[in-house]
């Protein structure tokens, strides 16, 4: 064990060195990674590898019918499908760049994966101006904002090659060229030692979470977590993190049983204090699109439904319904110390044919909430002819309850049975030919 502290001392240190070394080009105004993906040198198979390229952040884009996307900050949350055993580290210890500004990442280190082309999945978080905090793979970002407001002109697809002597192959961007690699796979199928910290990255601060590891082609592990004073047991897998504030987590394995080696990952766990509060800004409707905007306390993760089979994540969203309508639209937010839900309901496009109805505004009383059997529903209104429906639906959207139609009797209670369903949060939802409204139905 003292051998494997020393190797993670000298590990680390030499991470930190490799931080200094790597210094960021000047702005150029051209967005994207530096040089050209084609121009990066290949990776030899069993040779040290040591390659530093280039990001410049976006500025800004417009969108039309909206205004202008600014990009305040640009934050590398993890880049993923790198060859086996190569690591990456950028200039910045928090990974963040500020609008238009340069940043430089660097891999290192020895592969003995597939020979083939390794397309990088680099995932982000935008802090913008005009749509928040958009998060997730920076491609399918560009394309989503892309079928808003047309081609972009950015591309940032970037390849690591491997080669095995001889010449580095060429770069196929078919979709499912023969020579892509997947580096989760092949390292299983290359043989190469490799560790993954899996489990609950997301938790309360009263509360702990359990990690586990997955390994492969390594024998007889020697088990270390850093710091060790976050872990249950520091020597075992899985264990259980505790933290009270947010923070990497880091393992290393040693293979004490072949080669001697040790190998590493670490993670970002994100502690929470206190529950979320599911709060919204009113929505802008222009036609068929629509801007929301999140006010959300204690925000973990942010997903909206826009009621027509649509989804998308973030403190704000743009979305184009493809027909006019009534919509019942949510926003669930989550972090680790709860859920909470926001619903609401939209009118796109022209609905004036619906207009005349009498009962647009739709208010109802649920009780008792939470229950465990039966819940009894009152309508208020004056229309003793108008039918309503009753659904319930679970937190993926899945409707739980078969939906139930009854001739509305105004300030008159409806028992509706929901002992068949398990314990826990769902959405109760009554619609009428105009109105739809929904509450949070917790169930014990």
């Amino acid at each position: 064990m003292k051998y494997f502290l020393l190797l993670t001392v000298i590990i680390l240190a030499s991470a930190q060195t490799g931080r200094s070394q790597c210094a960021p080009n000047n702005p150029t105004g051209n967005i994207g990674f530096f040089p050209a993906t084609d121009l990066l040198p290949c990776v030899e198979r069993g040779v040290y590898y040591d390659q530093t390229f280039y990001l410049e952040n976006v500025d800004s884009f417009f969108f039309q019918g909206f205004g202008t996307l600014t990009i305040d900050t640009l934050t590398i949350d993890s880049i993923v499908n790198i060859p086996c055993n190569l690591q990456w580290i950028m200039d910045k210890g928090n990974n963040t760049y500020y609008r238009a500004e340069t940043g430089c990442i660097r891999i290192f280190g020895i592969s003995n994966d597939s020979v083939g082309q390794y397309e990088l999945k680099i995932y982000m978080t935008l802090k913008t101006s005009l749509l928040g905090t958009v998060q997730g793979e920076i491609n399918q970002i560009i394309a989503d904002l892309q079928a808003l407001t047309g081609n972009l002109g950015i591309d940032f697809e970037y390849y690591v090659r491997v080669k095995d002597g001889g010449a580095c192959p060429n770069i196929d961007r078919t979709a499912n060229a023969p020579s892509a690699r997947n580096a989760s796979i092949s390292c299983s199928i290359a043989g190469s030692p490799t560790v993954d910290i899996v489990g609950d990255t997301l938790l309360c601060s009263s509360n702990s979470a359990q990690l586990d590891l997955l390994l492969a082609n390594i024998s007889n592990p020697a088990i270390e977590w850093i710091p060790a004073t976050a872990v249950s047991n520091a020597t075992v897998y899985p264990t259980n993190v505790t933290l009270s504030q947010s923070g990497y987590v880091t393992v290393g394995v040693t293979d004490t049983a072949n080669t001697g080696n040790s190998y590493f990952d670490r993670v970002w766990v994100a502690v929470d204090t206190a529950a979320p509060v599911a709060l919204t800004d009113s929505a802008i409707v222009n036609g068929r699109n629509i801007k929301l905007t999140s006010l959300s306390e204690n925000v973990g993760t942010q997903l909206w439904n826009f009621g027509d089979q649509n989804t998308a994540t973030g403190s704000v969203v743009l979305h184009t319904y493809a027909n006019d309508g009534i919509y019942p639209i949510s926003l669930t937010v989550t972090n680790g110390c709860g859920t909470d839900i926001y619903y609401d309901t939209l009118r796109i496009g022209n609905i004036s044919g619906l207009a005349q109805v009498p009962s647009a505004n739709l208010q109802y009383m649920l009780f008792p909430n939470p229950t465990q059997g039966l819940v009894s529903v009152t309508v208020a209104g004056i229309n003793a002819q108008e039918a309503y429906t009753i659904s319930v639906i679970d937190l993926s959207g899945k409707q739980v309850l078969q939906p139930i139609s009854i001739l509305h009797q105004p300030n008159v209670a409806t028992e509706v049975s929901v002992a068949a369903l398990q314990p826990g949060i769902y959405i109760f939802q009554i619609k009428t030919l105009l109105s739809s409204a929904f509450s949070k139905l917790i169930i014990y």
